[in-house]
């Protein structure tokens, strides 16, 4: 046991025991919590810039992957910017990055994380590229409450699934299929993925979001 000031707490004749110690060992001081939270701001600044250049093709999303493998301990799951509150997992969805969505999805990232309007990925997914390989990816890892999220407008997954004649996605969790196919038309028609990423089908332009290119 180590001693301790007077009025500082800790056992019989003012002495801390071995769990007292280890506890305050853990506990950062004032100066310590500021340089993390620096570096978590400039870590957070670094990956968003990467992320905002994933829409000009598969080079920059490996470079998102290299960083994230990069730095382990990262919280993929988090929002990387204070505007709109977008992950990793939102800008894969959205510009179609199948090798990205996997790494995250294969990093146990969580899908169910909200933008500040609500949706999480699969509505920004199933909304700009609703047959993509990247949003199938999604949809079939994605837990089946995901499906039930509502966003700010009111809209759920499961709506946006059923909104997209005639493909009917494959692969899906069996209790999925029965949502989707109620007259029981199953997997008769598989997913087809078209020739063109998410920036050709909008013209080679990024497409049009919640915050166009974020900052921080």
């Amino acid at each position: 046991a180590l001693p301790v000031a007077p009025g500082g707490g800790g056992g019989p004749g003012g002495m801390m025991s071995e769990v007292e110690v280890a506890h305050a060992s853990l506990v950062p001081s004032p100066g310590e919590e500021d340089l993390f939270e620096l570096k978590r701001r400039r870590l957070s600044r670094e990956l968003l810039r990467l992320l905002n250049n994933v829409y000009m093709g598969d080079d920059k999303a490996e470079a998102v992957e290299r960083w994230l493998q990069k730095h382990l301990d990262w919280d993929a799951s988090a929002p990387v910017d204070t505007l709109s509150h977008w992950t990793a997992l939102h800008f894969a969805a959205i510009h179609n990055r199948p090798s990205l969505m996997r790494y995250l999805l294969n990093r146990n990232t969580n899908t169910m994380t909200p933008n500040k309007y609500g949706n999480i990925p699969l509505h920004i997914a199933l909304k700009y590229n609703p047959t993509a390989e990247a949003t199938r990816l999604l949809v079939v890892r994605s837990p089946l409450e995901a499906f039930e999220v509502t966003n700010n407008e009111g809209l759920k997954p499961l709506e946006q699934l059923r909104k997209i004649p005639p493909v009917v996605m494959e692969l899906l969790p069996r209790k999925l299929q029965k949502e989707l196919s109620p007259r029981g038309l199953g997997m008769v028609m598989s997913m087809r993925f078209p020739p063109s990423s998410a920036a050709a089908h909008h013209g080679g332009e990024e497409p049009h979001h919640e915050g166009r290119r974020l900052s921080m």
